[in-house]
Parts: structure tokens; C-alpha cells; sequence
């Protein structure tokens, strides 16, 4: 099954701004988490916090950290982003029927259910859980090289 619609994680959604690798990942309308835009917003936003996101733009011109700073002040129009409104009951059900994830991956898992996109995972930090949980419930996720 190829999705008509993409979830990107933290990590793609920085390789997007970062290499302008839209072309290749915005092929088909895409989103992301509000979980994984903050995560990935807070770790470029605080020069203390120093971990696997902030060392990919370690290094970077000044020039560019500034456009990826500016891209994630206002998200990039095509990148899609749901609303609590739109996923917190399908989160709870979730719950309800048994599913036990963080709040991040129960965010990605519902916004996959809630527009039948595909989840995509950078490979160098797969979710196994997330992974499960999705193939359970026929959501196609696929890792990416990020």
C-alpha cells in the first residue's frame, strides 16, 4: 500500500528544512505531530540543549541556522499540522482499546489513523513500539535515512 498522505518525524521534518529535500519527501501531502514539531522547535530554540537533533545543524552557516530557525517559527505551508481537536478523542480510544505508547507516538499513531497516511521514521531513530502499534492497525511506516 503506497499512502497518499506522509507523517514525517522531528528528524525528517529538520532533513526537510535542512537540505531542502522537499522534493523528495513532500511528494505527497505532508505532516507532521505537534509533539515532534515541538520537540524539534525546543532543540533548535535553546543552544543548551545539545543532543541528536541539534548535532545535525552543529556547524551550520549562520545564514542557514537562521532560515531553519525562521521555517520553524511559522512551519513551512507544506507541511500539514493536526490539531488536539482533531486527534485527543482518537488518542483516548486508543488507550481505551490497549494501546500503550508515549504521548508522541499515540500523537503519530492517531494522526496516521485519523487522514490513513503512511508514518515515516528517520532510521537512525526507529520507534519499534510506534512500529508495532501501527502494523497492528494496517498503518504502513517506513524508515528513511535521515
Amino acid at each position: 500500500m503506497t499512502a497518499s498522505t506522509v507523517i514525517l518525524d522531528d528528524r525528517l521534518l529538520l532533513r526537510v528544512l535542512l537540505d531542502g529535500a522537499a522534493d523528495q519527501l513532500l511528494e505527497h501531502p505532508t505532516y507532521t505531530t505537534g509533539l515532534w514539531y515541538h520537540r524539534l522547535a525546543r532543540a533548535i530554540a535553546d543552544p543548551g540543549i545539545r543532543g541528536s537533533l541539534t548535532r545535525l545543524v552543529d556547524g551550520d552557516p549562520a545564514g542557514r541556522a537562521l532560515v531553519i530557525t525562521g521555517a520553524l517559527a511559522r512551519l513551512p505551508d507544506e507541511v500539514g499540522l493536526l490539531s488536539m481537536r482533531d486527534l485527543g478523542w482518537l488518542m483516548a480510544e486508543l488507550v481505551a482499546d490497549g494501546v500503550r505508547l508515549n504521548l508522541t507516538s499515540l500523537e503519530a499513531l492517531a494522526a496516521a489513523i485519523h487522514l490513513g497516511a503512511e508514518i515515516h521514521l528517520s532510521e537512525r531513530g526507529p520507534n519499534p513500539n510506534l512500529i508495532v502499534a501501527a502494523a497492528r492497525r494496517g498503518i504502513p511506516v517506513r524508515l528513511v535515512a535521515a
